[in-house]
């Protein structure tokens, strides 16, 4: 078995999380026709309104996802890595959790929450399977 067999989905979890703070915190969106203005930092834009980043829009959301996010990849580092130790070729119970979880929780942003958070805890749950088991040659 090699060392990344079980860390590589864990490791992408977390380079797919990144990317999804650097969207949230980065990418802007333009306001939805109908809305003249637009109250940000303590400042009122009436007309046309700037476009806010998800951040800038919702930041308490953003900052509970990126917690449960962390929280979560941890877990799932900390799990896979005491079984890779111990050579346990039993699933992670405490990752399964931890993705189906994230998993739950992606089901209220809809597609914008599947894509994001959804795909971490689809990358967790596959990282808490057992190995397979090496090919004698």
């Amino acid at each position: 078995m090699t060392p990344l067999a079980r860390r590589w989905p864990v490791a992408l979890a977390a380079a797919w999380a990144l990317l999804w703070l650097g969207v949230a915190f980065t990418y802007h969106i333009n306001e939805p026709s109908g809305v003249q203005s637009i109250t940000m930092n303590g400042r009122t834009y009436v007309g046309s309104p700037p476009a806010l980043s998800l951040f800038e829009r919702d930041n308490f959301s953003v900052l509970l996802a990126m917690v449960l996010v962390t929280v979560a990849i941890l877990v799932a580092f900390l799990d896979v890595t005491s079984r890779r130790r111990r050579a346990d070729r039993r699933p992670g119970p405490a990752t399964v959790v931890a993705g189906s979880l994230l998993v739950a929780f992606s089901l209220f942003g809809l597609l914008w929450g599947i894509l994001s958070i959804g795909v971490v805890g689809l990358l967790l749950i596959l990282a808490s399977r057992p190995p397979r088991p090496a090919v004698a040659a």
